[in-house]
């Protein structure tokens, strides 16, 4: 098995080669890099500045990208954003991941019924993880996607969906299209519930206290 120390190595040789080249990558090269660095930053995470490079770099090929991302299959554009998502630290990325994400979502809701459920899963934890703002426009496309394919989602997929769309909810005052969605799930939730292992529960039972959390406040605002 490889070791730390060789694996690092490795990682800044590809990191610096790729920088060099970062320009010459086409579309799908772009959306496989940016998702390999999301996937091994956590293995390199204790080399903070190998780290920030790996960020940085992943933002460089998406920049370089944002006027082009019409060429982007769904699942380009999934691994884009789970990949961007995982190498992004601190409140600078975020913000940096905000000015694309007007072009990233007019992508989406242009594709939005190509997405498979992997794919729409992963978008949707991506956004809730860099904190995006959720617009009315994108929570519409998202409630059709959803409602179209929810029956063939995982019970992972089913818990990610659900905790993003949670955090979305919270950061875009309820959106009405949010909460309709939370509503066809608890249902499917309710019917396989014995399919869920742990982890996933646990991610349903926070969903389950926010909500309530919202419900609450609309309740004693009504009141």
């Amino acid at each position: 098995r490889m070791r730390r120390s060789e694996l690092i190595q490795l990682v800044e040789i590809a990191v610096q080669v790729i920088q060099d080249y970062r320009n010459q990558l086409n579309s799908q090269e772009s959306s496989v890099v940016i998702w390999s660095l999301g996937r091994i930053v956590t293995e390199v995470q204790k080399n903070k500045d190998l780290a920030v490079r790996m960020q940085n770099l992943a933002f460089d090929i998406l920049e370089a990208n944002a006027r082009h991302l019409d060429y982007f299959t769904t699942q380009g554009i999934a691994n884009i954003c789970w990949g961007i998502a995982n190498v992004s630290r601190g409140e600078a990325s975020i913000q940096r991941f905000r000015k694309l994400s007007k072009d990233i979502l007019y992508i989406i809701e242009k594709k939005a019924f190509e997405f498979k459920c992997q794919e729409i899963s992963n978008v949707l934890w991506s956004f809730a993880k860099l904190k995006l703002e959720c617009t009315p426009a994108f929570a519409t496309v998202a409630a059709k996607v959803i409602k179209q394919i929810k029956a063939n989602f995982s019970p992972q997929q089913l818990a990610n969906v659900s905790w993003g769309l949670t955090h979305l909810k919270d950061r875009s005052n309820g959106t009405e299209s949010i909460l309709n969605i939370e509503g066809i799930f608890f249902n499917d939730i309710h019917q396989r519930v014995h399919e869920f292992n742990g982890q996933e529960l646990s991610m349903l039972c926070w969903v389950v206290a926010v909500s309530s959390e919202e419900v609450e406040k609309l309740n004693n605002s009504d009141s």
